[in-house]
Parts: structure tokens; C-alpha cells; sequence
């Protein structure tokens, strides 16, 4: 029997060659599409309640633009947060506050393609997950990964940052009595597996929810 650890990279291999051949007009047609998904997210309850929300900042190819979810997290009056890497002797992952669109579109890309706030200026931002006396943590996380499948199962990149922040996040809001964060993952269709599993192990998260182009199908249902 191939190890879990084998599994994933085999799905990811493939998930990752299947994407690199989707053109561009095909990503931007279904990024177009996903301006729907981002009135249904938008819309709902749980959006509608949250006031601290965490979204991926998009790579230019390979998955689903967040561009447009972004600005509006932002006009909606939320505190947006996104994600840094920490480049320690072991990589950690904190999502820090971009209170303005202006600070946003001035993101610069980091060596993935993807917009990031300048590490030497990262003390200047509101990590989501600090002590403090406001409402702390995140009401909504919305992440990415190279594929899903029915099960709500996600299989990242294989570096564990996400899996490990939600598990922070959970801890966090615990800590404060508070609802966990309702996770949200984000595909294009290429990225659902539907014949397959996706292998996963005991610190693999469950997403709550998986938004495409086709709208939003609920696993658990926000309290």
C-alpha cells in the first residue's frame, strides 16, 4: 500500500499538470464566472455576519482569481487579512490586515506570483490571530489548495501552512469563547475530484464549505 505522504504527492502531480494546461482564456472565463460565487459568499449569512474575514491573494494562473472578492471584502466595510510567510528556520503563516484597496493593489508579488505585504514592513500590520481586546481571531476563512473532493477534503501544496493556521485560528477562538471561523475553499472545477479521493491524515482539515463557478455547496452549515 503506497504511504499517505506518497498519495498526495502522486494527486497533486497530476492535479498540478492537469491546471498548468488549462489556458488562460479558460481560467479567465471561469475567474468571470467567479464574480457569482463572490455575490453568493456576499450574500450569505455567514458573510454577512462575519467582520474579520481571511482571503488567499490569487496566483496569476493555475487557480480562482480573488481580484474582485478582495476589494469588496474591503468596500463592505470587513477588515480583510491575508496571508504572510514567515521565512523562519521552520515556515510559519500569519494573515495579517490590508485596511485599504489602495494598500492592496500595492501589494508586490513574491517568487510564487503571488501579492504579499513587504517583510520588512510586516510589524506594521494587524496579525488576526494577536492578543487583544477588540474581537480577536476571524469569523471566515477562505483558502486554496490544488484539489477538493466530495467529501470536502483538501489537498494543498504540501506544506501543511494552511492546515496548521485553521487548527491556530479554532484554538484561538476558543480561547476568547467565540465561534470557530467557518472555512470556505475556493476551485476552479479542474481542482474537484469527482471519482477520486483526496488521502488525507489526522491534521488534514474539513473544509465547511466549497465555492466554484457552480455556487456554494455547504458541508456544515455556519451556527
Amino acid at each position: 500500500m503506497q504511504s499517505l505522504k506518497l498519495l498526495k504527492r502522486n494527486l497533486r502531480k497530476s492535479t498540478l499538470k492537469k491546471l498548468s494546461e488549462i489556458s488562460n482564456e479558460a481560467i479567465s472565463l471561469q475567474s468571470s464566472l467567479a464574480r457569482a460565487v463572490k455575490e453568493e459568499i456576499c450574500a450569505s449569512d455567514i458573510y454577512k455576519r462575519s467582520t474579520r474575514i481571511s482571503l488567499y491573494l490569487s496566483m496569476q494562473s493555475s487557480e480562482l482569481s480573488t481580484d474582485d472578492l478582495a476589494r469588496q471584502i474591503i468596500d463592505d466595510g470587513k477588515k480583510l487579512f491575508v496571508p504572510f510567510i514567515h521565512t523562519n528556520e521552520v515556515p510559519t503563516m500569519s494573515m495579517l490586515n490590508i485596511p485599504t484597496v489602495e494598500q492592496l493593489q500595492a501589494l508586490k508579488r513574491n517568487k510564487w506570483g503571488i501579492p504579499e505585504p513587504d517583510a520588512a514592513d510586516v510589524d506594521n500590520y494587524q496579525d488576526a490571530l494577536a492578543l487583544s481586546s477588540e474581537s480577536p481571531g476571524l469569523d471566515l476563512i477562505l483558502v486554496p489548495a490544488v484539489a477538493y473532493d466530495k467529501s470536502f477534503n483538501r489537498l494543498g501544496h504540501g506544506m501543511g501552512y494552511y492546515d496548521r493556521f485553521i487548527k491556530a485560528a479554532t484554538t484561538h477562538a476558543e480561547g476568547y469563547a467565540l465561534h470557530p471561523p467557518t472555512i470556505v475553499g475556493l476551485a476552479l472545477q479542474e481542482q474537484i475530484q469527482t471519482q477520486d479521493s483526496v488521502p488525507t491524515g489526522p491534521l488534514d482539515e474539513v473544509m465547511d464549505a466549497i465555492a466554484t463557478s457552480d455556487g456554494i455547496t455547504w458541508n456544515k452549515q455556519p451556527e
